[in-house]
């Protein structure tokens, strides 16, 4: 690990390959500990919409509660944890499960916003797939300002 002293007092641990810097925007912050620490600030494609004025604050936090949901509803694949000691034990009751509050809030969006409206927050905020269609980010601001 290399260090290196900035104009302040903060040691910089070098961490992050050249690739990394050049494809995402990449700042440095106290982590509270004398050390400065790396975060990339537009990991997901929403976050580069905020960077970027195409979404604004409310926009964003919204997406990421729906990304909230997704992760509630299992939507993304995980591997078995190892350290339980059973695994399956016991059903989550249906009515309260994440799968039940994604499955309400996409029932949401379709009622509102239609097929495109459900298409356009799977690909681009669940998905993160990256577009530069406006007709498709002008969609998705809508959808995620719930008016």
């Amino acid at each position: 690990m290399k260090k290196m002293t900035t104009g302040s007092d903060l040691k910089i641990n070098d961490i992050g390959s050249p690739l990394l810097h050049k494809h995402h925007k990449v700042d440095v912050e106290d982590a509270g500990n004398g050390f400065a620490r790396s975060k990339v600030r537009d990991q997901l494609f929403i976050d580069h919409l905020l960077i970027k004025d195409l979404i604004n604050v409310d926009e964003h936090l919204e997406a990421e509660r729906v990304i909230g949901l997704a992760v509630g509803a299992q939507v993304y694949l995980k591997s078995p944890s190892m350290n339980q000691s059973s695994f399956g034990s016991g059903k989550p009751d249906m009515m309260s499960s994440g799968l039940m509050r994604y499955s309400r809030y996409m029932r949401w969006v379709i009622d509102n916003w239609g097929l495109e409206g459900e298409q356009v927050i799977t690909l681009h905020v669940i998905d993160d797939v990256h577009t530069n269609d406006f007709a498709q980010i002008s969609l998705l601001r809508k959808v995620l300002s719930r008016n």
